[in-house]
Parts: structure tokens; sequence; C-alpha cells
């Protein structure tokens, strides 16, 4: 039997796409879902993992996010940027309150049975549609094209396979015989680098707070 051959998916968000999309974002008033889009921007992680982050996986001070299982069923260390530090320092000073430590274990607290937010598909589609986003002609932009956009982007910014591969959490032949030799800064750089440019390509006057978030 010839299965039939799908076409990899290659949509990633267009230097003109990012000023709508950070508008929207800006506007909105679902603070979850606006600081889940930018730490899938900021780190190229899966949405799976990014809903489930624990506090405990966090260290904050050093810039590190401990992913302890990802799709390829490996342990990740995800090096954080300026940004996605500032944004998830301000989210555990909101989730603690007038406490020291929040009061749930997840970055993404529900009230639901996982404890934390499952999804994001009907917030996701009025941020489409309010960015001007879900129309089908380059192709409807979906979640995991946010992680997608960072690989591409640094791409564009030349940053090498290895560390592309390394910022996503890649598994292939001859390239994870290299993580052990690129440094935890070499690959921040890079990832700096790449949402770096995103950003510029995205701002704006008025995307003050949006830009700031984690200053809030």
């Amino acid at each position: 039997m010839k299965l039939f051959h799908e076409a990899s998916r290659e949509r990633f968000l267009q230097p003109e796409e990012l000023p709508l999309l950070f508008g929207a974002l800006d506007k909105t008033t679902n603070v979850d879902l606006r600081d889940f889009v930018v730490l899938a921007l900021l780190t190229g992680a899966r949405r799976g993992n990014l809903l489930a982050m624990r506090w405990a996986e966090l260290d904050l001070e050093r810039g590190l996010w401990a992913i302890p299982n990802t799709k390829n069923r490996q342990a990740h260390i995800v090096p954080l940027v300026a940004r996605a530090m500032d944004l998830l320092s301000a989210r555990r000073a909101r989730a603690a309150g007038g406490d020291k430590t929040p009061r749930s274990s997840w970055v993404f607290a529900s009230t639901g049975g996982t404890g934390h937010v499952v999804s994001f598909k009907r917030g996701w589609r009025r941020l489409l549609a309010d960015a001007k986003l879900d129309e089908k002609g380059k192709g409807r932009l979906r979640i995991h094209d946010l992680r997608r956009s960072l690989g591409a982007w640094a791409a564009g910014e030349n940053v090498s396979l290895h560390l592309v591969s390394r910022m996503l959490g890649h598994k292939a032949a001859g390239i994870t015989s290299v993580y052990p030799r690129l440094s935890v800064d070499a690959v921040r750089g890079a990832i700096d680098k790449a949402t770096t440019a995103m950003f510029a390509a995205g701002e704006k006057p008025a995307q003050t707070k949006l830009l700031e978030a984690g200053r809030e």
C-alpha cells in the first residue's frame, strides 16, 4: 500500500505579519494567551511543554528552563533571553500575590483537572481574527508555527544549523553529537539574535505594553 505523501509545513511569521500579531496581542485582555504567544516566540518550545511549564523547572536567576520530557522523550534545557525572564518574573509575582511563592505549581495555572491550561484554541482564533491573520491566502497561522518562526528567523540571521537544532531541541543524526560542545551562552545568543530581529520587525510606538510585558 502506498501512503499519501503530505508535504511538510513551512509556515512561519513574515516580517509584515509581526506588527499585526503584536498589535493584537497588545490589545488583548487575555493575559495568559498573550504571555503564552510571546513565550512561544522567545523559546521555540512546543505547545504542550509551554502549557505544562512548572515554576520548579525554571531558574530565573541563571535564565534556564529545564523541560523534563519532550516529544523526543528527552530532557531539554532552554536558555531564556531577557524578555522571557522579565515576562516570567512578572507572572510569578502576580501568581504569588503578597506571598513569596506562587499558589500553584503551574505557570499557566487553571482550575481544570490538570491544574494548568490545556488549550488556547478559542482565544487563538479570536487573536488571529483581530490581527487579520485568519485569511487562507498564505496558510492560516497555527500555534506550532510560532515555534517554527523562531527557527526560520534564526536561519535568516545566519545562525548555524547546529545551533538552530539545539535551540528547538531537535533530535537528528549527526546533530545531537555536537550538543555537548555547544554552551548554553552560545544557544542563548542565537535565540537573542533571532528574537531581537523578530521583535524589531514588529515594533511600533504603540507596542510598548507588549514589549515591556515582563515589567508590569
